[in-house]
């Protein structure tokens, strides 16, 4: 993995992306995060629940381009812009260019 993308992996993650409910990510889908210089996509390694029934909350651990992990907790039910392995890697995002 490289540190980052180029705009147009960018341009087509962000176009290939569905907003869904945080507890549905799953382990190698990758997400749209905040981190300390802005806005990037990070991969999911470990998604855990925790709480009570009525506040679920959700930890999803994260690796970024230059491999450094973070992570992010949030409500269950909050929403989370992510893309599964297979469109992360048809867009660029695995590999770092777009496949044609």
């Amino acid at each position: 993995m490289t540190g980052r993308l180029d705009r147009e992996v960018e341009r087509a993650a962000a176009k290939a992306s569905r907003e869904r409910r945080a507890r549905t990510v799953r382990p190698g889908w990758w997400v749209y995060s905040p981190a300390f210089v802005g806005w990037s996509w990070r991969q999911v390694t470990k998604v855990s629940l925790f709480g009570d029934h009525e506040r679920l909350q959700v930890r999803l651990d994260l690796v970024d381009l230059a491999g450094k992990t973070s992570y992010v907790k949030t409500s269950a039910n909050a929403p989370a812009w992510c893309v599964s392995p297979s469109v992360a890697e048809r867009v660029g995002l695995v590999a770092g260019e777009r496949r044609r």
